[in-house]
């Protein structure tokens, strides 16, 4: 499945303030979950993971103390501006973004991380809630999470 990805328009119909149970109702069933708690000692931190479409859509609901703190959304097929950015290179996915950003890609959150022995960049711009990872110069996954600027 191909998924559009529009500011200020909920993504698939979920909302940030969803829960699970919301999700479920828009999105059908997944596929499978997951809970994966932060400490061995401290079972009200954790996040609940629904899988969709063979875990090419996650949905990420994290929970602190007990209570539900955020909502993110992870793909590995998405189509913003009508182009499939997962088949562009790394210059050229900046190059979209920074037509709905109003950072540019110097004032984005940039951080390189060593994931199973292999250097990923990520690039967040928390103005539009969006974090790009790149690998070898390739897109390989994108997640959207809530902002204040976003009215969702």
């Amino acid at each position: 499945m191909n998924y559009h990805y529009k500011l200020n328009d909920p993504f698939l119909g979920i909302r940030f303030n969803f829960t699970p149970s919301q999700v479920k109702v828009v999105l059908g069933e997944p596929d499978s979950v997951e809970k994966h708690y932060y400490s061995e000692t401290n079972k009200g931190e954790y996040d609940e993971i629904l899988y969709y479409e063979k875990g090419i859509l996650r949905i990420i609901f994290s929970y602190e103390n007990f209570a539900f703190s955020d909502l993110s959304i992870f793909t590995e097929c998405m189509f913003i501006n009508e182009v499939d950015i997962f088949s562009l290179s790394k210059r050229e996915v900046l190059a979209q973004i920074l037509k709905i950003s109003r950072l540019s890609s110097n004032e984005a959150f940039i951080e390189t991380v060593n994931i199973n022995e292999v250097d990923c960049d990520s690039y967040e711009f928390k103005d539009i809630g969006l974090t790009l990872w790149f690998e070898f110069d390739s897109l390989d996954e994108i997640c959207l999470f809530n902002t204040d600027e976003l009215n969702y």
